[in-house]
């Protein structure tokens, strides 16, 4: 199973050495932008994140 620091890697490079579509893009760069959100949720309780969860 992938840890949160796992699957933010490999979002990262997906997004920076592989051919998306839009779709597939979008998709990957929602997933990340909430699991940096929650990753800053879990470090700093109580402080809003600069990563504001994805609507939906």
């Amino acid at each position: 199973m992938l840890t949160t620091h796992d699957r933010i890697r490999e979002l990262r490079a997906e997004l920076a050495e592989c051919r998306l579509t839009r779709r597939e893009r979008a998709q990957a760069t929602a997933e990340l932008t909430g699991l940096l959100a929650r990753l800053a949720a879990e470090w700093n309780p109580g402080v809003p994140s600069p990563h504001p969860p994805p609507p939906g």
